[in-house]
Formats: structure tokens, sequence, C-alpha cells
């Protein structure tokens, strides 16, 4: 019955297809595969497979599946009898149950006589006539590796050794140990961030060995820091205090934390240069901290391994709040809140559940005169003036937006993908935006409030990504046309490249090549025939990343070196990239 069966699956797998009008039908042969897959201990494995590896590519194995399966009996043995084409490779995959993933891993075995933890790294069977008695496929027990920093971090990085990344591990207090169970054995490499976006320098290599923990210890690199303690009038610290900021001298660094029962924060892993920090006590973690009113601060960061000190006091702020009436059901209200020059200063939103009027608070405010604007998803609005006193609420009671929203259109010049963003002229804050594909020139941002704006495109094509100058617009009611010019900064550069991927002398399907420390870009994986296309930064790199999620599974260390070229000087060196043996085991 079984054999009967794997021949039918086998059949509609398409691998022995049917002949076309003059030629000679397929060579088939009745294979016979026996052996034993045990667990460590000596029990028999959940299921055993039968994977087909065709000849002319390289294809992952977790699209392609098995052609039969069965289960062991009770000492481990199975056999399958298949009907296959005379020459087709095969190899047994050995698989532990749902219940013990992550103790064990899946084994692969061929002609060879030990398993192992990847199909490319065992001799499949080449079929032919008779039976064939294969090596024991022993299950694996996985390793564990905990990472101990020399400081507290807020993320510990589980990486390949070419350096794609595989496991990341965050926290909201920094902390110096992160614990990575579930791996196979084999080398891998370990980093952090100081916070969510902020990436360490240092770097080591650990060895993970089979069923045994890997303790590692990771010396951080000398940090500029910015620390501080935010207290309020009487001097008591704040906790739950929202800290934030974002480096204004080009990098784009985003910083963000929350102070401590001591009121204590602390950004570190900091490049030289100015930062602005906000204080919120309106986005901060308990109500204890949001009736204080927002600070904001710039401070330039010191050198390296130096820190800066900057303590903060928080008054009372006030709120505002609004019954908004929304257009429909199950829809957004919004309330922006605007100070006495017109600057953006916070807003909120509220979901209207069964068509109910939401009640939407904006907290943090600091004393003095504002202007509200109340929005619903139509994008009708309605303006209100309204005073905040320390420790008040301003209550504007039930508002319902009337009038109508405004338009800005236009032409926008340039090719590939633009986006087009829309911020207040005053103040930091997003009011809308656009985008616009290949082959279009036309951009329309919608459900605008009359006033001004500052407007910007960012364009990306296959040559690189740039942005235009921020140009201001004055919206007025209905629509208003303002055409944008081409954007010309060169933020990056690239340029696609098309490539040919060969591992063992065979196209390999499924991979795309980068470049370690960036960005992973890519522009396509390789097809069945080997072609794919690279990107060319327009600079010279080595230590070349090829990208492997289709190959090989997160917990395990394997990899695909770039054997040639070794060093890309210029973007013909990317037009036949050829993969080294299968990298990252012991």
């Amino acid at each position: 019955m079984l054999a009967a069966t794997a021949a039918a699956v086998v059949a509609a797998a398409g691998l022995l297809p049917p002949a076309s009008a003059g030629e000679p039908a397929a060579a088939s042969v009745h294979v016979v595969l026996t052996g034993k897959a045990l667990y460590p201990d000596g029990k028999p494995v959940a299921r055993v497979s039968v994977l087909n590896l065709p000849s002319s590519t390289y294809v992952s194995l977790l699209e392609r599946g098995s052609i039969a399966s069965t289960v062991p009996d009770a000492s481990g043995r199975y056999r399958f009898e298949l009907d296959v084409e005379k020459g087709t490779r095969l190899v047994v995959r050995a698989r532990t149950t749902s219940h013990d993933a992550g103790k064990y891993h899946d084994v692969y075995v061929g002609s060879g006589t030990a398993a192992k933890a990847t199909y490319l790294l065992v001799d499949p069977v080449v079929a032919a006539e008779g039976e064939r008695a294969l090596a024991t496929a022993r299950l694996q027990r996985t390793g564990t590796v905990t990472l101990t920093t020399s400081v507290p971090v807020q993320c510990g990085i589980l990486q390949r050794v070419n350096g794609e990344e595989l496991s990341k591990q965050c926290v909201q207090t920094p902390r110096r140990t992160f614990t990575f169970r579930g791996l196979a054995s084999g080398r891998y490499s370990l980093t952090a961030r100081w916070d969510s976006r902020v990436m360490s320098t240092q770097r080591l290599t650990v060895k993970v060995r089979s069923g045994e923990t890997t303790k590692a210890n990771l010396e951080m690199e000398p940090s500029r820091s910015i620390t501080g303690v935010v207290r309020n009038g009487s001097g008591n610290p704040l906790r739950g205090v929202a800290v934030w900021g974002y480096d204004t001298t080009g990098s784009g660094s985003l910083l963000r934390g929350v102070t401590d029962a001591n009121g204590r924060y602390r950004f570190r892993g900091l490049t030289s240069g100015t930062y602005v920090v906000d204080y919120s006590g309106a986005s901060g973690t308990s109500d204890a901290v949001r009736k204080y009113a927002t600070v904001t601060t710039t401070v330039k960061a010191g050198g390296a391994g130096t820190t800066v000190k900057l303590n903060r006091t928080m008054a009372l702020g006030g709120s505002v709040r609004a019954t908004i009436t929304p257009s429909s059901s199950e829809t957004n209200v919004y309330l922006r809140v605007f100070d006495a020059t017109g600057a953006y200063v916070a807003e909120s939103s509220g979901w209207a559940e069964s068509g109910a009027a939401p009640t939407v608070v904006v907290r943090g405010l600091k004393p003095g005169s504002y202007s509200a604007v109340v929005q619903n998803d139509s994008g009708t609005w309605l303006r209100r003036s309204f005073v905040v006193a320390a420790g008040k609420v301003s209550t504007l009671g039930s508002l319902k937006p009337t009038q109508a929203p405004a338009t800005l259109t236009g032409k926008v010049a340039g090719s590939g993908k633009r986006d087009i963003s829309l911020a207040y002229a005053k103040g930091v804050g997003w009011a809308g935006g656009a985008q616009v594909g290949w082959g279009a020139s036309t951009y329309t941002i919608s459900g605008l409030v009359p006033g001004t704006y500052v407007a910007q495109v960012r364009a990306s094509t296959g040559s690189g990504d740039y942005e235009g100058k921020r140009v201001t617009v004055t919206v007025g009611t209905g629509t208003t046309t303002v055409d944008l010019a081409k954007a010309t900064t060169v933020v990056r550069t690239r340029s696609e490249v098309t490539t040919r991927f060969s591992f063992r002398g065979t196209p390999i399907q499924g991979v795309a090549v980068g470049r370690r420390g960036d960005e992973f870009w890519h522009c396509g994986f390789s097809s069945s025939t080997g072609r794919g296309c690279a990107l060319w930064p327009g600079q010279g790199w080595s230590k070349s990343v090829v990208h492997t999620q289709y190959f090989f599974e997160w917990s395990t260390p394997y990899y695909f070196p770039v054997k040639s070229p070794t060093t890309i000087r210029s973007a013909s060196d990317l037009r036949s990239v050829t993969l080294g043996e299968v990298a990252g085991g012991l």
C-alpha cells in the first residue's frame, strides 16, 4: 500500500511527467529506502519523509515539501518503496513532534554515513533499481546561548556569522543577560543594541554544541551618553515620564526611554551631534505623570566615553477635552491642538464604537491660549479656542465638525516611486501625504484644514533615493493646486545589476546578495535558472552577504559565503556570483 501511495504522490508532484509526442517515456525505477530514525535516547522519531532534490537547480525544501512520509515502528525502523525516474536525487528527513519543537533539531540523511541538520550537507541517494539501507538518522539536541553584556543594554541579538539576524530580544528596562534557546550546533555571532535603534559596534562569535549551554560575555564599547533625573516642582522624582530624543545633525537616530522609580533616564550608544529631547508626562506610563506639561530642550552629545547630565523639572500642565461627533459608525475622530502662534503642539484620537461620539483628551499642555481643531474621518472639521490653566481640564463640550475639508493637488516632476509628505508649517507634526507610482505624475492630498503647510517630495528609483526641497504651501478652501519639483538631493545611490547565482556549478533559486552592516536591500530573489539582480550602491565593498531565509531555518547557523567575487569594486563585478560551500557548522 505504501509503495502504491508513494508512487501516486510522486506522479502528482510531477516527478514522472508524461512523455511528449514522439519522445520515449522517462525510465522508471523501483527504489526501496530503509533505515532507522531515533531520538538521542533511542526512541523512534515522530515522522520520516522522503524529499526530492531537482537536478537542474537548488531550491528551498521548505517550499517543495515531501513526496512520501511514514511513521517508524517501535524500534525506529522505516521503509519506503518508491517508483521514481531513474537518477532522481532523494534524501530522508527525520522530524520531531510539535511538542518537542525547540528541544531537538530535524536531521537529513542520504548516501553518506552521518545525518546533518541541512540537506545541503548530505550526499543524496541517486535513484536506481533495488534496495538501499541508509545510515541511522539520529535527531540532534538543540543548544542554548546565554549572552551577558558588560553593561545593561536594551536588546541582545543572535546572528549567523555572515551577519544575518536570527533572533532579537528587547526589553523595556535595560539588562545584561539574554538567553537564546533551540539552536542547532554550529557557530553564531552575538551583538547588542544600546536601545531599540542604536546598534553596538561590538560582536563576538560563539560555538553552540548539541545539548549544551554556551556562555558568552560581550564587552561593550565606550559610549556617549545623556542621562538625568526628572522631578516635579517639589523636587520629587517622577516615575514613568516618557523621554524622547532625536538627532538633529543627520543620522536620524530616534531615542526612547521611560524614567525609573528614581526619575532617572539614560540614552547610550549615541553618535556625536546635537539632540532634541522631549519629556512627556502625557505619553508616560502612569496617570500620576500625565498631569505634567511637556518640556523640550536641546543638548550636544560629548566625546566617546563621555556622559552629559541633563536634569529637568516638570511643572503642572493642563488638558483639553472634547466629545466629537463622528462621520459614521466605527471610524476615528481627531483632536489637534495649536498654540497662540499657530504652531502644532499635540493631538489625540478616539474610536466611534457603534457610532457613539467618543470623548478625546489631549494632556500635558503648558498654561496659555490655544486653538483646537476637531475632525472626523471624512475630513470635516471645526476650530475652537480655549485657555489652559495648570492642573485644570478645559472642556469644549460636544462638537460636530461642519466645515468642508480642503484638497491639495498638482503635478509632481520626476520618475520612480514618489512620496509627498505634508507637515505643519510650525511645530513638528505630520498633516498628510500621498504616493505617486511609476508612470504617474499627479498627486492628491485630501481631508485638510485650510492653512499653511510644508510639502516635501522623496523619490525612490532604480538609481537611488532622493529628497526634494521643503516647499511652503498655503491651502485655501476647496481645491488648491501646487506643482512640485523633482527630488534631486541624493540620499543614496544604487543601480540594479542583472546577476547569475550558482552553487556547486548549478543555478540556485531563491537567494539575494547584499552588504553586511547596511540595511539589506534587494531587488528580488533569483529564479530557477539562477537569474536575479543585485543593488550596486555606487562604492566598493567586501564582506558580501547572501540572504538565505528560504534555505535554512532561523535556528540553524548555516549560510552561503560568497566565493566570488571576493571584493566588489564596480557594478560589473556583480554580474556573476558564485556561492561557496555551506558554512556555519562546527
